[in-house]
């Protein structure tokens, strides 16, 4: 502002991720991100040519619904690109409304107008502004390259900040994962590791409840179990596909679900869902488990399509325990930014660690247990021709009805079991 006596100064940074300019305004408290494509800056950004323009109204590039919405006049402007060392634009400094300079200066330290001057009237906005010089062409030639190179040393030291934060996540989840947590508390401790890992504002980690057919999680703001049906939303099919998912803007996915903004407030814009796969000795139990079962019920076809379908697919939702939800990135700035590759990198990473934990937990464990047993039940208790029954099949199917006569019984009180 005092090397170009203008009244206000923009630094147009380009998010390649976001395909979008971070705006950085002498006027703005905060950046705010703009469409790279509009207005003069935008032209300005591609051609990579300076532009110094007296009056932009006059300017057909020029988006005068900027002004109308903020009631401020543009009139004289000045924009040079900044261009990284290899060539490639980077930003576009922009400074707007050249002031008539007297010397003296506001309290702000912006340059006064002379009174006395009658183009100098204030008597509408604008009045004061006069076309920038060459010589402020030149200021700001010299001052790019200097801003480029801060940009590049910013973004090297954004870069190594992040990798050592978040490896040093890393670590700390596996330290916290080392201890002996309860149910709720490890979703809890997973949920906080998972959000400062890759700097989100929310995260909630879903487990499969394959006996309901339901994904169901505990809120970490009132501790309630939530529950929502299997293979339904986003997390639905992470769960069922067993892949990454990775949504810029949510509200242009069909698969959100935007009731849920509508009653809670919040604004979701970027999605990041993990699937936690099973773990392996977990796997090879079941597998075992169910040519356990196949063996000792022969004849049944429906134990013999279970058994097939676990031995070959396997990347099958029947592996994967859970998801984790990551919900609106948030970049160095504090602005909402999106989900990268080093974020679901290091997220696969993440879900690696903590699958074991969560696979050999007791959430996961009883309710595999119970689901096991349903189906061990309704798979013996199958009706069957008797020639398909051997004697060892008769013997557990014997076994299984009288237990189930027995609990009955005990149910109806008929029955009382005497301690041994």
């Amino acid at each position: 502002l005092g090397l170009l006596s203008c009244d206000r100064v923009s630094l147009f940074v380009v998010d390649r991720k976001m395909n979008m300019f971070r705006l950085y305004a002498s006027n703005l408290a905060s950046p705010i991100m703009v469409n790279p494509g509009q207005g003069i800056v935008g032209s300005v950004f591609s051609n990579k040519q300076v532009v110094n323009i007296p009056d932009c109204y006059q300017d057909h590039r020029f988006d005068r619904s900027l002004d109308q919405d903020s009631g401020y006049t543009t009139k004289s402007l000045i924009a040079v690109p900044i261009v990284d060392f290899d060539g490639a634009a980077v930003g576009v400094l922009q400074a707007i409304n050249k002031l008539r300079f007297t010397g003296r200066q506001s309290s702000t330290g912006i340059a006064n107008c002379s009174s006395s001057s009658s183009s100098c009237s204030n008597l509408t906005p604008g009045a004061c502004v006069v076309p920038f010089k060459r010589n402020d062409e030149k200021i700001m030639l010299h001052l790019t390259p200097h801003v480029s190179i801060a940009l590049r040393n910013a973004e090297v030291y954004r870069e190594a900040i992040s990798t050592s934060e978040r490896s040093m996540g890393l670590l700390n989840t596996i330290q916290s994962l080392s201890q002996d947590l309860g149910g709720q508390s490890l979703l809890l401790t997973i949920t906080m590791h998972a959000t400062k890992i890759v700097s989100s504002e929310r995260a909630t980690v879903f487990l499969v409840d394959e006996l309901n057919q339901q994904l169901w999680s505990v809120s970490t703001d009132t501790g309630q179990e939530i529950r929502i049906p299997k293979g339904t939303g986003i997390a639905g099919q992470c769960c069922n596909d067993a892949k990454v998912i990775n949504i810029p803007d949510a509200y242009s996915d069909g698969r959100f679900n935007q009731e849920v903004d509508r009653q809670t407030g919040f604004r979701t814009q970027s999605i990041l869902a993990i699937p936690l796969l099973d773990h392996e000795n977990v796997r090879q139990m079941r597998l075992q488990s169910a040519a356990r079962s196949r063996r000792s019920i022969p004849g049944s076809e429906l134990l013999e399509f279970e058994h097939r379908k676990r031995m070959s697919n396997t990347g099958n939702e029947k592996y994967v325990i859970g998801v984790i939800q990551m919900i609106n990135k948030v970049s160095y700035d504090g602005q909402l930014a999106i989900f990268d590759d080093g974020d679901i990198e290091v997220m696969e990473l993440f879900a690696k660690f903590v699958s074991p934990k969560l696979a050999n937990s007791t959430m996961i464990s009883r309710r595999t247990t119970d689901l096991s047993d349903k189906k061990e039940a309704e798979l013996a208790l199958m009706p069957q021709p008797l020639a398909d029954r051997d004697d060892r099949t008769e013997r557990v199917w014997k076994r299984l009805v009288s237990t189930a006569a027995l609990d009955a019984l005990a149910e109806e009180g008929e029955l009382q079991i005497s301690p041994r």
